[in-house]
């Protein structure tokens, strides 16, 4: 990773993320949770990677969103928790 330049290594974050979405896509199902956020979140950080940044603000708005939405899972009773936090904790860290 650290002979990836910066771009790349957020691209490789949004790639991790992608591949855990499908989870929080699956807990959002289940659960009536959101996952609108999570997706427009993932969205901004490949606009980033492609020369789109947003503004600070934007970006802050958004983690504090995916913040919000990541599932305490001692707050759920589904196995499917997990999942969907570390699917929002792997967006959260691409943001």
């Amino acid at each position: 990773m650290r002979e990836l330049g910066p771009r790349e290594q957020v691209a490789f974050a949004a790639l991790c993320a992608e591949r855990l979405l499908p989870y929080y896509r699956w807990f959002s199902s289940a659960e009536r949770w959101g996952i609108d956020r999570l997706q427009n979140a993932l969205a901004a950080v490949w606009g980033h990677v492609e020369g789109q940044p947003q503004s600070r603000e934007q970006y802050e708005q958004l983690l504090a969103d995916c913040r919000r939405l990541t599932p305490d899972t001692e707050d759920f009773n589904s196995s499917l928790a997990a999942r969907g936090m570390d699917a929002s904790v792997a967006v959260i860290t691409a943001l």
